[in-house]
C-alpha cells in the first residue's frame, strides 16, 4: 500500500497530540505534586482516595471537638478546685467561730471574710470560656449567677414564741440587694395575728396587715412589692416575734442543660457541669450566707449548723471533681487514638495521590525527548514554515 504524504502527516499529527498530552500530564503532576488529577487517571484509586479523605475530615472534626471540650472541662476542673479551696477556708472560719472562744469583733471580721468567699464563689461560678458561661447549662450566653435575686431562708429571733416552720419563696424583681424585717404587732394564730414590715432595718415600719399562711413581704407604707413571700405553718404568734429575710447575690440564672460533644463515631462526652449540680443541689450559697449571718449575730447554733453543711458540701462536690477529671482523661485517650488514625489515613492518601518526584522527573525527560522527536519527524514531512507554528 502506498503511503501518501497526507497519511504520514495525519499519523504524525496524532502522535504529536498524544505526546503533547502526555507531556502536559507529567508536567502538571510535577507542578502539583499529585498524580491523580482527574477521575479517569485512576478511577479505583480516586474512589479510595475520596473515602480516605472523608475519614480524615471526620477525624479532624472530632479532634476540633475534643480541643473545645478540653477547654471547657479544664476551666470547669480549675474552677471546681478553687471552689474546694473556698469550702476549706469557710470550714476553717466556721470551726473557729463555733468554738465559743471568739469575741464579737473577731466574728464580725470573720463574717466579712465569708462575704469575700461568697463574692469569690460567684465570680468562679460565672467563669467564661470562648465567651460562654460554663456553669449556666444551655444558657451559655447568660451568667450563671446574678448580682441579686436570691431569697434566703428567713432568720427567726431566738426569743420568738412562734416555733413552726417558716419558708421563703417568690421571684425577686428588684435590682439591688434587700433586707426585710417582719415584726408581729398583734398576737394570735395564722389568719388572726398582724404584722408590720421594715425595709430600713427597723427605722420605719409599714402599716399592720393580717398574717396569712403566705404573705407578700414589703413595707406597704414606704416600699414596693418586689416579689418576696413568706410562708407560715399553723401556729401562734406573740407580739414582737421577729423574722428577717434577705435578698442577696447568688440567684441561679442557668438551667440543667447538658452539653455534649461528639468525639468519635460512637462516643460522646459531657463537657459541662451546671450550677444546679454544684451549687444549688448542695445549698452552697445558702450555707455560706447562714455562716455569715451566724457570725454577724453571734449565733453559735447557726455557725455549727453551717459547719455541718459545709462538711456535707465538701463530700458531695468531690465526685463532681472526679467526674470532670475522668472526662478529661477520656478526651486525652481519644485524642491520641484519633491522631494515630489520622496519621495512618494521611499516609494512605499520600500513597495514592502523591507523585514519586524522582520517577516523575525521569518520565518528564522521556516525554520531552519523545515530543521533540515527533516534532523533528514532522519537520521532514511538513514545510519548515508550517512546522514552526507547532
Amino acid at each position: 500500500m502506498r503511503v501518501t504524504n497526507s497519511m504520514a502527516y495525519n499519523s504524525l499529527l496524532d502522535e504529536l497530540s498524544k505526546n503533547m498530552e502526555n507531556y502536559r500530564t507529567v508536567n502538571a503532576s510535577i507542578s502539583t505534586g499529585k498524580k491523580l488529577l482527574n477521575p479517569s487517571d485512576d478511577p479505583t484509586g480516586m474512589a479510595l482516595s475520596n473515602s480516605f479523605n472523608a475519614q480524615e475530615a471526620a477525624y479532624s472534626k472530632y479532634l476540633e471537638n475534643i480541643s473545645q471540650a478540653e477547654e471547657f472541662l479544664t476551666a470547669t476542673d480549675s474552677s471546681l478546685q478553687e471552689i474546694s479551696n473556698v469550702i476549706a477556708k469557710a470550714r476553717e472560719i466556721a470551726e473557729l467561730g463555733a468554738t465559743g472562744t471568739s469575741d464579737n469583733m473577731s466574728r464580725e471580721i470573720s463574717a466579712n471574710q465569708v462575704q469575700d468567699l461568697i463574692d469569690q464563689s460567684i465570680e468562679l461560678a460565672n467563669t467564661k470560656v470562648r465567651g460562654r458561661y460554663i456553669f449556666s447549662g444551655f444558657k451559655t450566653s447568660e451568667p450563671a449567677y446574678l448580682s441579686t435575686g436570691k431569697i434566703l431562708t428567713p432568720e427567726e429571733n431566738s426569743s420568738n414564741t412562734y416555733d413552726q416552720n417558716v419558708t421563703s419563696s417568690g421571684v425577686f424583681t428588684g435590682s439591688s440587694e434587700k433586707s426585710y424585717l417582719i415584726k408581729i404587732s398583734t398576737a394570735g394564730a395564722v389568719g388572726v395575728a398582724k404584722y408590720q414590715v421594715s425595709e430600713d432595718d427597723g427605722a420605719t415600719w409599714g402599716t399592720a396587715q393580717t398574717l396569712n399562711s403566705s404573705i407578700d413581704v414589703f413595707d406597704n407604707a414606704n416600699g414596693t412589692d418586689l416579689g418576696v413571700n413568706l410562708n407560715f405553718a399553723n401556729g401562734n404568734f406573740a407580739v414582737d416575734d421577729t423574722f428577717k429575710v434577705d435578698v442577696v447575690r447568688g440567684f441561679y440564672n442557668g438551667d440543667n442543660g447538658s452539653i455534649e460533644y461528639n468525639i468519635n463515631q460512637n462516643s460522646r462526652v459531657k463537657t459541662n457541669i451546671t450550677g444546679q449540680e454544684v451549687f444549688e443541689d448542695n445549698d452552697y450559697f445558702e450555707t455560706l450566707y447562714k455562716l455569715k449571718n451566724g457570725l454577724s449575730n453571734n449565733n453559735i447554733t447557726d455557725i455549727s449548723a453551717a459547719l455541718e453543711d459545709l462538711n456535707s458540701i465538701k463530700t458531695n462536690i468531690e465526685p463532681t471533681l472526679v467526674k470532670a477529671g475522668s472526662n478529661l482523661n477520656k478526651l486525652e485517650i481519644t485524642k491520641n487514638n484519633l491522631f494515630s488514625l489520622k496519621e495512618n489515613i494521611m499516609a494512605s492518601i499520600n500513597n495514592i495521590e502523591d507523585v514519586d518526584m524522582f520517577t516523575a522527573l525521569s518520565d518528564f525527560a522521556k516525554q520531552e525527548n519523545t515530543l521533540q522527536a515527533t516534532v523533528g519527524a514532522m519537520g521532514k514531512v511538513l514545510p519548515a514554515s508550517l512546522i514552526n507554528y507547532i
